[in-house]
């Protein structure tokens, strides 16, 4: 809520194109972080966990090692990356020279984004308050300098600053936070000798396991940020505006989908380890509990999303229509996130990722055709035409699949 309202109130004082800048401004900087992210906790969850409860600590520190390096070579690249790429896109973002300057500044706050590991050591001792914390730290940060800015009618770069800050914030929280648990359970450090000699020393498909991730990664950054640079390319930067509004307010449902896998990972692999028969059962009935709360807020945003968007504004309310489809398509994601970690859990990455590459290539294909058809409300028919194709799709793969069984 935080975050919608932090949008809310910047989309309000924004004139509704300088409000579409700064969203694609940070859009363009996740992109660019995206495409650098390896989602190294996945994979200290997925062999981790085996690890810990055998209590080998020393293949464990060795994991930690090579996935922190992960983390700060992938987080230096993409500050390069994304500071040496801002002069070819910026035409295409209707960026002036001022403003590819301001974005390359805004570009630094990728160096402090390297948290993989941290959040895996959090995830592997079930410190899911800590991760809670660090989801409320940068939202916070956010709400109260958007809410100051509101006040004072700050032009569009104090904004960027407050946005750049809340990242920032967040982020530095969660790395201590993780060496901090790590101190905790574990004595001695990650960077010793025989562990960096050892980095290689990694369970066999850990290499395919970390690629299907990063696969996986790119797949979730087209529905979730891509988007919003097309629709500013296509449409213009007011286009990728109103699109982020309905999208934050879409996000009560899209959230709950990354808790739910973040949540349900750990536990259902270590049930499949351990042979538990009921964990298949489980899964289903936590996707169907969940699509079906969110199907309320479907119906709810009928009569009152465009009123509740005209509250920012009279020219938010031309998107009410694009919010229900945005939430429909968010419902259906939610029955898709117990079984994307029920696919994980039973080694079923691989198959998964090519559901998800499946349905990403008909996101792309759907929006470029619907947008010029539609107009601001293709994505959100794209959306819920991918998702259900996921959906179909991982309830196959999970259903090929025998009974529970150690690995």
């Amino acid at each position: 809520m935080l975050t919608l309202s932090s949008t809310a109130l910047m989309a309000a004082t924004l004139s509704v194109e300088d409000f579409g800048k700064v969203v694609l401004m940070h859009t363009y900087v996740v992109v660019v972080r995206g495409l650098f992210q390896f989602k190294p906790f996945e994979s200290i969850v997925r062999f981790g966990v085996p690890l810990l409860d055998n209590n080998e600590t020393h293949r464990l520190f060795t994991l930690l090692c090579l996935t922190r390096i992960i983390d700060v070579s992938s987080s230096f690249l993409a500050t390069l990356g994304a500071i040496a790429l801002i002069p070819l896109v910026a035409g295409y973002l209707h960026w002036d020279a001022q403003f590819s300057q301001i974005a390359m500044f805004y570009s630094g706050v990728l160096i402090v984004t390297g948290t993989g590991t941290a959040t895996g050591v959090l995830r592997l001792h079930n410190r899911f308050d800590a991760l809670s914390i660090q989801l409320i730290i940068a939202p916070v940060t956010r709400f109260v300098g958007v809410a100051a800015g509101a006040y004072w009618h700050a032009n569009l770069f104090v904004f960027m600053f407050v946005w750049a800050l809340a990242m920032v914030s967040g982020n530095i929280y969660l790395m201590l936070r993780g060496h901090l648990e790590l101190r905790r359970h574990l004595s001695g450090s990650i960077w010793r000798d025989q562990h960096l000699k050892n980095i290689f020393n990694v369970p066999a498909d850990f290499w395919h396991f970390a690629f299907v991730v990063y696969g996986q990664t790119q797949v979730d950054l087209v529905t979730k940020h891509v988007n919003t640079l097309l629709a500013g390319i296509f449409l213009g930067p007011g286009a990728a505006g109103l699109l982020k509004v309905a999208k934050d307010f879409a996000k009560i449902l899209a959230t709950p989908a990354v808790l739910i896998r973040q949540v349900l990972f750990p536990d259902l692999t270590r049930a499949w380890h351990q042979g538990d028969d009921a964990l298949k059962g489980n899964a289903y009935r936590f996707s169907v509990s969940a699509g079906l709360g969110g199907l309320v807020l479907v119906v709810l945003s009928i009569p009152f999303g465009g009123p509740l968007l005209g509250l920012i504004g009279a020219e938010y309310a031309q998107a009410s229509l694009l919010l229900t489809l945005l939430l429909l398509g968010a419902s259906v994601e939610l029955c898709c996130a117990p079984l994307r970690s029920l696919s994980y859990a039973m080694g079923k990455a691989g198959s998964a990722l090519k559901i998800y590459l499946m349905g990403m290539a008909l996101y792309l294909g759907a929006f470029v055709v619907l947008i010029d058809v539609l107009g601001i409300e293709g994505p959100g028919v794209a959306g819920i035409i991918s998702s259900s194709a996921v959906l179909i799709g991982l309830l196959i793969i999970v259903a090929r699949d025998g009974s529970a069984k150690p690995t």
